[in-house]
C-alpha cells in the first residue's frame, strides 16, 4: 500500500482517448507526475476494474497498452468476482481504472464483492482513479440507466454524465429530480476533468460541461 495518506488526483474521462494522447512527446494526461515520489522510484502499479464490461480481455489489453503509454508496465486487472491475490493486487495499485460498459452491472459487482469500500479507502491512502465513461459515472454521485438511478461512490461532488452531447438529456433530468444546489458534469467522448483534493477541476482534451 501506498506511503502516504495523501488524497491524489480523479481523473474523469468519457473514454480512453486521452490516455493514449501525446503533446511534445510527453502524455497529455501525465499520470506518473501526480504520484508519490515512491511509487515513482520504484515503478508504479496500475488496475483496471473490469466487472463494468463484462471482464472483456480485450478491454484489458487496451488499458495494458494505455499504461504502457505513461511508463506503467506493471499493470492488471480485477474481474467482477475477484480472488484473494485480485484484492491484494487492488491493495497494492497505485493508478486504479474503473472500466467503461454497463454502468449498473459494473456497480452491483463493486458492491457485492466489496470493492466499492475498496476503492474509497484506496483513494484515501494515496491512489489516483481513473474512471472512463461509466467508471466515471460511478465515481459521482449517482449513476442512472433505464432502470432509474443510484447511488454510486460519491468522491467527486458532482453527478457525472458520460458521452450525451450535445444535449445531455440523461443528466438534465437526474439533475431536475435534485435538491437545489446539485451540480453536474458532463463528459464528452474525448473530453474530461481532473479533479484534485483541493476541489478544483481542470478541463483535458475536450473538457467537460458544468450544469
Amino acid at each position: 500500500m501506498s506511503d502516504t495518506s495523501e488524497r491524489r488526483a480523479i481523473y474523469l474521462l468519457g473514454d480512453s482517448q486521452l490516455l493514449f494522447r501525446r503533446e511534445r512527446g510527453r502524455p497529455l494526461l501525465a499520470l506518473l507526475d501526480e504520484l508519490s515520489a515512491d511509487a515513482r522510484r520504484r515503478g508504479a502499479r496500475a488496475v483496471l476494474l473490469s466487472a463494468s464490461t463484462g471482464d472483456d480481455p480485450d478491454q484489458r489489453e487496451l488499458f495494458v497498452a494505455a499504461m504502457e503509454v505513461h511508463g506503467i508496465v506493471e499493470v492488471g486487472s480485477v474481474p467482477a468476482i475477484p480472488s484473494a491475490r485480485d484484492l491484494e493486487r487492488l491493495e497494492d495499485a497505485d493508478v486504479i481504472a474503473l472500466s467503461g460498459g454497463d454502468v449498473r452491472r459494473g456497480w452491483d459487482a463493486f458492491v457485492a464483492a466489496g470493492l466499492d469500500a475498496l476503492v474509497a479507502r484506496r483513494h484515501a491512502h494515496g491512489a489516483l482513479l481513473v474512471g472512463i465513461s461509466a467508471g466515471a459515472m460511478q465515481l459521482g454521485r449517482l449513476a442512472w440507466d433505464e432502470r432509474g438511478s443510484f447511488d454510486t461512490l460519491g468522491l467527486v461532488p458532482f453527478v457525472v454524465g458520460a458521452h450525451e452531447e450535445p444535449r445531455w438529456p440523461g443528466l438534465r433530468a437526474v439533475l431536475e429530480r435534485m435538491p437545489s444546489g446539485a451540480r453536474g458534469l458532463g463528459v464528452p467522448l474525448g473530453g474530461g476533468a481532473i479533479f484534485r483534493a483541493d476541489g478544483s477541476l481542470t478541463p483535458v482534451g475536450k473538457g467537460c460541461l458544468e450544469l
